[in-house]
């Protein structure tokens, strides 16, 4: 229908929106951790009735939702960043990723 105002369902993001929307989240539940009173007091000044028990609901989403923004975000980027060697020598225990190979008859 061309005079549907409604949103659409899901909105595409890049995978590098969501993995800064990701950070934000995982820095927002590491300070909301930090002091979780604090969001408690904000909830309890705008009528929750039950600020301490809501805030660390809200804190856990926010964990949660991070976490779930992270594994999507790595689930549609490459998994292997640029700065590590793709061959699989450098994963190796039993190798030095740092030297090079060597030649043979050398």
């Amino acid at each position: 229908m061309a005079g549907n105002s409604e949103p659409p369902a899901t909105v595409p993001l890049p995978a590098q929106s969501i993995i800064r929307l990701a950070r934000l989240l995982a820095d927002l539940d590491e300070f909301l951790r930090s002091e979780p009173t604090l969001l408690a007091c904000f909830l309890q000044r705008r009528g929750d009735d039950r600020p301490r028990f809501t805030a660390n609901n809200l804190i856990d989403e926010v964990g949660f939702t991070a976490v779930w923004l992270q594994t999507h975000a790595a689930a549609h980027t490459d998994p292997q960043p640029a700065c590590h060697p793709p061959d699989r020598a450098a994963h190796d225990p039993g190798t030095d990723a740092h030297q090079p190979p060597r030649r043979s008859g050398s």
